[in-house]
């Protein structure tokens, strides 16, 4: 998590310094590791023919997670056949390869949270790279079987210019993307010219609000109120 937010961060500062602008559209992938299909899985190991022999042991953790119901006098067993097994080293390592088709158009990931970037000089430019990896991501989409909200989808500028001549809203699953000043990833709040105003807006209410809370239960009185 923290390496993708100082990735994000750093290549963003880099942009704004050279004068440049960065299109960032922020993905929220619905229940990616409770709903990745065992198919995408199985084929990108056989395609990797160092990891062909682990084909068998692929299977295992899908085959081994049976669901029991049980009454008085009835059973049934059913397989599992999406999601992945918590804890281990299978899971980071199984959704990275289902992750892998994306790669080339990914700035960040973080389990389910996905960042895309087009860089450039001219807006123009930047709308027409971001629209060719927003389309690459609908494909991805639909080969491993997940699904993407788009309304949940955030889309932000970050640039200096006050105008972008040529620039216009990137579409994906057919929804228009709205462009925001701010967007929200990992926890930390992202604005356009990255000058931290909202995120330290944000940290200082928070921490207000607990130490009021902590005033309420601590406090001369003492005790919480029912």
């Amino acid at each position: 998590m923290e390496m993708a937010l100082l990735q994000l961060v750093v290549l963003v500062e880099k942009v704004l310094d050279q004068q440049e602008t960065a299109l960032d559209v922020f993905l929220n992938i619905e229940g990616a590791l409770n709903n990745t299909p065992m198919t995408p899985c199985v084929l990108l190991f056989l395609n990797m023919w160092l990891l062909t022999p682990l084909y068998g042991g692929l299977e295992l953790p899908w085959r081994a997670a049976w669901l029991r119901q049980l009454s008085m006098d009835f059973s049934k067993r059913v397989v599992v056949s999406r999601g992945f097994s918590e804890g281990g080293v299978l899971l980071p390592l199984l959704w990275c390869l289902v992750v892998d088709g994306l790669i080339a158009g990914l700035i960040g990931v973080d389990e389910d949270d996905v960042c895309l970037r087009a860089v450039g000089k001219f807006p123009n430019t930047v709308s027409g790279l971001i629209q060719w990896t927003l389309h690459t991501a609908e494909t991805w989409c639909d080969k491993v079987g997940l699904s993407v909200n788009p309304d949940n989808t955030g889309l932000i500028v970050f640039t200096r210019k006050r105008k972008l001549p040529g620039f216009f809203a990137p579409y994906f699953l057919g929804v228009t993307l709205c462009r925001c000043m701010l967007v929200k990833y990992l926890a930390v709040v992202l604005d356009s010219r990255l000058i931290w105003r909202e995120h330290v807006g944000v940290k200082v209410r928070k921490a207000h609000n607990m130490l009021w809370a902590c005033g309420r239960a601590c406090g001369v009185t003492w005790g919480l109120r029912p």
